[in-house]
């Protein structure tokens, strides 16, 4: 049996992501050692959010948000401007602070 080439458009299983990667588009936003929304590709195809405290929660399919925002776009900004309108997070208690996470990532990254 020869062992499949895995890259990081087939993914860990040697099959092409659905996720189609976007050409390079002019200036990069700096990572400053952030996930962007390209490390995801091959690896989840739907975004889950959710927050323990208030209960939001929502899934966002990744292509969509690559298109919208680019693949260089980092997910830390992108879910800040998600939850900008969470009544915890203009909370003036530091205990009681809007708890937005994904959390997918820490399995797949």
């Amino acid at each position: 049996m020869v062992p499949t080439k895995v890259t990081p458009e087939t993914g860990s299983k040697g099959r092409r992501s659905q996720i189609r990667r976007r050409p390079e588009q002019g200036q990069h936003v700096p990572r400053d050692g952030a996930v962007i929304f390209a490390d995801l590709i091959g690896r989840v195809d739907v975004v889950y959010v959710h927050c323990g405290k208030c209960g939001r929660a929502g899934r966002y399919h990744l292509q969509q948000l690559i298109d919208e925002r680019g693949h260089d776009a980092r997910v830390i900004d992108w879910l800040d401007e998600i939850t900008a309108d969470c009544p915890k997070k203009r909370s003036h208690d530091w205990n009681d602070q809007c708890a937005a996470r994904c959390p997918d990532l820490p399995k797949v990254l």
